[in-house]
This record gives structure tokens, sequence and C-alpha cells, in this order.
């Protein structure tokens, strides 16, 4: 078990930083205005407006390192899910390390699939692995 504690100072734009695991307590700082957890992250992501052929990018922090997200938005289309067919954007997340460690070098291709409705629902990610595929779809609420 770890426990992360990041606290933000909008005063200076600087994170506080406390890991712990059983005993061992590390602590860091850096200076960053616009870092998200990647919970924020997902939600902001959701509120943005944006059409086929945008890039956004956000900074995330994972509990030690911290990331630049791209999300190219490729394609709109219809899928079909075992819920029933909606439209979507298709989009394919893209993750930097922007700090010394961290694990953006260890991550496969993945495809997201999002709602082209107001809400955005995820609706479908296809992560690749060391032995094939994950496949993640919503199963209810597509309508």
């Amino acid at each position: 078990r770890i426990d992360t504690t990041a606290v933000f100072d909008p005063a200076n734009q600087k994170w506080a930083v406390k890991r712990q695991q059983g005993t061992r307590l590390k602590q860091f700082e850096f200076v960053s205005p616009h870092t998200f957890d990647p919970i924020s992250a997902s939600y902001l992501a959701r509120t943005l407006d944006f059409e086929v052929g945008d890039t956004l990018q956000l900074e995330v922090f994972g509990g030690k390192s911290r990331y630049l997200l791209q999300l190219d938005v490729v394609a709109a289309e219809r899928i079909a899910l075992r819920a029933g067919e909606i439209d979507a954007f298709k989009i394919i997340p893209r993750l930097q390390n922007l700090s010394r460690s961290g694990y953006a070098g260890r991550l496969r291709e993945a495809t997201v699939w999002i709602s082209a409705d107001r809400m955005k629902r995820p609706l479908k990610l296809v992560s690749q692995v060391f032995l094939g595929a994950v496949t993640i779809e919503m199963v209810n609420g597509v309508r």
C-alpha cells in the first residue's frame, strides 16, 4: 500500500508531495500551474470542445512521476457495442515522461472511443498488452 498526498499551493504554483509506503517516506516538490491527477484530467478532457484532427494536451501527475498526456482525436465514427450503436470520437492517447522516472515507455498502443454527444461518455477502450489486447466496453446506458 502506498499513501500519496499531493497539495497544490496556487500562490507559488508549487506541488508538495508525500509518498509513504510502510515506514518509508519520500517527499518532493515541483512547480507546475497546469498539472492534474488522472481522475481530474479525465473529467476535464470530457468538458473540452474538440473535433476530428484536434490534439488535446494535459499534464498528469501519477503519484511520483509527471506525464504529458496527448489525446489525438483521429476519427468520428459509429461504433457497435453490445448495448447498441452510437456515434463516437476515436481517440489515440500518447504518454510522455516529464520527470526523470516514469512508466510512459512501458505503455503500449491504446485506442479510446467516447460518445460524440455533450456527455462525452467513455464507451470503449482497447489497449495492447504483452500477449494481445484488453478490451473494455460500456454494456449499459448507451441510450
